[in-house]
């Protein structure tokens, strides 16, 4: 296979970088919070609640409340930007798919079948835009809750 001829992904994903980058980075964010709010929720109820200390009470309960409010930012931009990264790459890739089926002799076009053409416009690049979307939001998660719960279960009860 030709260099010319190798078909490589990068082409869809580097128009939109910036929403591969940043959508991980607001996943993370959603995660950091996730792996905190137990650790503050155990501090309230030994420190504050047991000793009925209503200024610690109420000084966690904010912090826990702004943790909800960054983790809901989070969770949306990392959600919003995997989709705008996944749409971009489908958008694109679909637009290349159509202009090679342009290009095409009248002697390829009998020899493809509509219904095909089509499936493969639609369907399969949709498949393609899915894997995207869960890869971007999915694949950093679920490690990156692994390994925060790891490091905090050792770090709350080595």
């Amino acid at each position: 296979m030709t260099k010319k001829q190798k078909f490589s992904y990068w082409k869809y994903i580097r128009p939109h970088l910036v929403y591969f980058i940043v959508g991980p980075i607001c996943m993370t964010v959603e995660i950091l919070g996730e792996i905190f709010m137990p650790t503050l929720l155990a501090r309230l109820i030994d420190n504050g609640v047991a000793n009925k200390d209503l200024a610690m009470i109420l000084t966690i309960g904010a912090v826990m409340v702004s943790t909800a409010i960054f983790m809901m930012i989070g969770g949306v931009g990392g959600a919003w930007f995997a989709s705008k990264a996944s749409i971009g790459f489908a958008g694109d890739l679909r637009q290349d798919l159509f202009n090679k089926i342009q290009s095409f002799s009248f002697s390829n076009l009998d020899r493809f079948s509509t219904g095909s053409l089509v499936t493969r416009l639609t369907n399969d690049v949709t498949q393609l835009q899915t894997l995207v979307d869960m890869a971007l939001r999915m694949m950093l998660r679920a490690p990156g809750m692994l390994i925060g719960a790891v490091i905090m279960s050792v770090y709350i009860s080595p």
